[in-house]
C-alpha cells in the first residue's frame, strides 16, 4: 500500500472512517439530538487528511471548498460563530453541515474491498418492511414529516428502479412504490419520476432526448420563477413566508376531503407568489454572494452594502427555523449567490465524473440517486435536508469508495489504486 506520512496505518485510517461513518448514520434521527456531536467528531478529522500524501477525490475538496464558503458568508453577514454550536442551527439552517459529512470521510474509507451492491440490494428489499412495521403496525414516529419519509423513500425507489434486473427486485418496487404514495410528498414524486426518465434514457442511450428533457425542465422552472416574481412585484412586494401570513385560505369547504385538495392548492401557489419571488429577490439585490448563508429567515431584513456590489442581511434577529425558499436552487442563489451555487453544482459535477468511471450497475444507480435528488429540489429545499440528503451521501460514499464499483485498474480512480 501507499506509504502515509501521517502514521496512520490504511487499516487504522478505515477503521477510524467506518466508526465515524457508522456514528453519523446512527444520529440521523432527530429524536435524540446527536447530529451537531457526531459533524463534529467528523469536520476534527479534517485536518489529519493533508497530512498524508494519499491522492484525494475531487468530491472531497469541493465539499471543504463548500463547507468554507458557506461559514465566510455566515459570518461576513453577522452571524456569530456560536450559533454553529446550537442543536437548531445544524437541525435548520444548517443541516447541510450535517447532510454531507460522510464526504469528508471518503479519504478515510477510499479503496475498501466492501462489496456495496449486495448491501444495497438488501436495504432496498428490507426498506419498505420496515417502515410498514415500524410504522404503521408498532406506530413509531420514525419522521417528524410527510417530506422526510418521501425523501427517504424517493432514493430506495430510484435505487430499486436501477437494480430491476434482479428478480427479487419486482415485488420490493411494489412495497417501495406503496410507501412513496403513502408518504403523499409531491416533491419526491416529481423527483422519483424525472430520475426513473432520465435512468431510461441514459439506459437506451438517449443523449439527445435526455438533453431536452433536463434543458426543457429549468426552462420550465425560470418560466414560473419569472411569472411568480412578476406578480409579486405588482402585489408591493409582500414577505409572507408562512402559510398563516397569507391568511387561512384553505377553509372555504365544508366537506374535508375538498378541504384538504385545496389546500395543498394553496401551498402552491404559495410558493409561485409568495416565497420564490422573496428568494429572487434577495438574488437580485445581491446576485454574487446573496444576502448571508442561513440569512433567508432572519426577518425583519436589514441590508448593508458592500461597495455596491453585496447586500448582506445583518439584521439582528437571529432565527434557526424550517422557513426557506422551497426551491434549493432559489434558496442557495438568494443566501449565496452564483458563487455559493456554483460551488454546489461543482461538487455534484465532481460526483457524476466519478460515476462515469464506475461499472455499469454502479454507475447508473448513483446517476438515478443524483437526479432525483437534484430534480426534487426544484420544488423543495431537499439539497441540503438531511431525511433525504444523508442517506443519498451515505450510500454515495459507500459505492465510491469500494474499488469493486470500477471495472478494473485501468478505471480505477487515482484515489484508489494502492
Amino acid at each position: 500500500m501507499r506509504a502515509y506520512s501521517s502514521g496512520f496505518s490504511p487499516s487504522l485510517k478505515r477503521l477510524l472512517g467506518l466508526t465515524l461513518f457508522s456514528a453519523l448514520c446512527l444520529s440521523i434521527s432527530t429524536v435524540v439530538p446527536l447530529a451537531p456531536l457526531m459533524l463534529f467528531g467528523s469536520l476534527i478529522v479534517v485536518p489529519g487528511t493533508f497530512l498524508d500524501t494519499s491522492a484525494k477525490s475531487k468530491i472531497y475538496y469541493s465539499t471543504l471548498l463548500l463547507f468554507m464558503y458557506l461559514v465566510i458568508s455566515s459570518l461576513a453577514s453577522g452571524l456569530s460563530i456560536t450559533e454553529y454550536a446550537k442543536y437548531k442551527f445544524i437541525r435548520y439552517d444548517g443541516n447541510i453541515f450535517y447532510s454531507y459529512a460522510p464526504l469528508l470521510l471518503l479519504p478515510f474509507l477510499e479503496g475498501n474491498d466492501f462489496k456495496p451492491l449486495g448491501a444495497i440490494r438488501g436495504f432496498i428489499l428490507a426498506y419498505p418492511i420496515l417502515i410498514i412495521v415500524l410504522m404503521d403496525i408498532l406506530h413509531l414516529p420514525l419522521f417528524t414529516s410527510h417530506n422526510a419519509l418521501g425523501g427517504m423513500t424517493m432514493i430506495v425507489f430510484v435505487l430499486n428502479v436501477a437494480f430491476l434486473k434482479n428478480p427479487r427486485m419486482g415485488l420490493a418496487l411494489i412495497l417501495n412504490s406503496v410507501v412513496l404514495l403513502r408518504s403523499d410528498s409531491r416533491g419526491s414524486m416529481i423527483g422519483a419520476l424525472c430520475a426513473v426518465a432520465i435512468y431510461f434514457f441514459e439506459k437506451k442511450q438517449w443523449r439527445k432526448t435526455k438533453a431536452v428533457f433536463i434543458l426543457g425542465s429549468i426552462a420550465t422552472a425560470i418560466a414560473v420563477f419569472a411569472v411568480g416574481y412578476i406578480v409579486w412585484v405588482g402585489m408591493d412586494k409582500p414577505i409572507r413566508l408562512s402559510m398563516e401570513e397569507i391568511g387561512d385560505l384553505a377553509k372555504v369547504s365544508q366537506v374535508s376531503a375538498l378541504n384538504a385538495i385545496i389546500r395543498r392548492g394553496v401551498t402552491i401557489s404559495h410558493r409561485i407568489f409568495f416565497i420564490w419571488p422573496v428568494a429572487v429577490d434577495d438574488f437580485l439585490r445581491s446576485p454574487l454572494l446573496g444576502i448571508g448563508f442561513s440569512r433567508f429567515d432572519d426577518l425583519p431584513y436589514h441590508f448593508s452594502q458592500t461597495l455596491g456590489l453585496v447586500s448582506f442581511n445583518t439584521t439582528s434577529a437571529i432565527r434557526h427555523t424550517d422557513l426557506h425558499a422551497h426551491c434549493s436552487y432559489l434558496h442557495f442563489l438568494a443566501e449565496t449567490g452564483i458563487l455559493g451555487l456554483s460551488l454546489v453544482f461543482f461538487l455534484f459535477k465532481a460526483i457524476f465524473q466519478r460515476a462515469s468511471d464506475m461499472i455499469r450497475e454502479a454507475r447508473l444507480a448513483v446517476s438515478a440517486m443524483t437526479w432525483a435528488v437534484l430534480y426534487a429540489s426544484l420544488t423543495e429545499h431537499r439539497l441540503t435536508t438531511p431525511a433525504q440528503m444523508f442517506p443519498y451521501m451515505a450510500i454515495l460514499v459507500l459505492i465510491i469508495s469500494s474499488r469493486h464499483s470500477y471495472q478494473n485498474s485501468s478505471t480505477l480512480p487515482k484515489e484508489l489504486h494502492a
